[in-house]
């Protein structure tokens, strides 16, 4: 009989230590904010219930701290988030665009192949570009606990762009039962395929996980989760002038730059995930066109350098 009981115990532990919950008490996530030229990081945590649509939701607020190169020192809370789970599919809700409706955050019980659409955009934009697939599943155990994968790709899916290209319109992302995947709320589509939309944010990747049951888990990407930096040096030059338009761009670009001065810049545009896409030096008083009909529609970041310290620092915006 003590045996018995004791395997119970054992078995009872085992069940316990491999349950997976979305969103337990305590329930806390840091991420990197990725874009270009804020270093910084997103605190998201369970606060409270709530009911929305007679549904029971769980509040997640976002705390947003770091440095920008344009603004400074930020802090702030912004936009908090509802999520709810059932039978292992996560839902998030979309009031974007008076929505009102709850996406699939991510699924669980999906296989390979599955799809499911992407959340946080209108929902009359079509299913077929929007969605993110399935491309490999497997479990590993984080703290003890076996939890399931899922390695996915996200949209949206242009017919247009080669995907064989320098520029891809998706990227890829591990999604962990209990921990989750990249934050999907940067995203901010103005109209459906066949508009003018923006693309997606980048995959902003998680720092750190934690709730009082799991205990933390650090992904290794930062030197803590809460870290930032704010040793980007800015150059000071009086009279200096650096103009790019038409912003929005379409296909031409054209960039000015003077100073009171002579002197010589660099010129750097980069893309919304970091990759350099041109670096051309400018003299003061010159004008630069640069041709965009290859790029893709995102945001970009055009940077402005002056003896290796950054001048000035513009955000782009490319429409088809």
């Amino acid at each position: 009989m003590k045996l018995k009981l004791t395997l119970f115990i054992l078995c009872f532990q085992l069940v316990i230590a491999k349950a997976q919950t979305w969103c337990p008490a305590g329930a806390t996530w840091y991420y990197s904010d990725v874009w270009p030229g804020v270093n910084g990081y997103s605190k998201y945590n369970y606060t409270t219930d709530t009911l929305i649509n007679s549904v029971n939701c769980k509040k997640i607020a976002h705390y947003r701290e770091g440095f920008s190169w344009s603004g400074g020192y930020y802090s702030n809370f912004v936009t908090p988030f509802y999520t709810y789970e059932q039978n292992g599919v996560a839902y998030l809700y979309n009031n974007l665009y008076g929505n009102n409706t709850f996406d699939t955050l991510f699924d669980m019980n999906a296989q390979i192949g599955d799809k499911w659409r992407f959340p946080l955009i209108d929902t009359t934009c079509a299913d077929s570009l929007y969605f993110i697939q399935v491309l490999n599943t497997g479990t590993k155990v984080i703290n003890g606990f076996n939890l399931k994968w899922l390695y996915v790709k996200r949209g949206p899916f242009d017919p247009n762009y080669d995907p064989n290209g320098p520029y891809l319109n998706y990227d890829f992302d591990t999604i962990t039962e209990r921990i989750g995947g990249c934050r999907y709320y940067d995203i901010f589509y103005s109209f459906c395929y066949g508009g003018t939309e923006n693309d997606p944010q980048p995959c902003d990747k998680i720092r750190c996980y934690y709730d009082s049951t799991f205990g933390l888990y650090s992904t290794g990407i930062s030197t803590s989760c809460d870290y930032y930096t704010t040793s980007v040096e800015e150059y000071e030059l009086s009279n200096l002038n650096f103009s790019i338009y038409p912003n929005p761009a379409t296909e031409q670009l054209n960039i000015v730059f003077s100073a009171s001065t002579e002197t010589v810049a660099t010129l750097q545009i980069h893309d919304i995930v970091g990759r350099l896409i041109e670096l051309v030096t400018i003299k003061a008083g010159e004008s630069y066109n640069y041709n965009t009909s290859s790029l893709p529609r995102s945001v970009y970041s055009v940077s402005l350098y002056i003896d290796d310290k950054l001048a000035e620092n513009k955000k782009l915006v490319l429409i088809k």
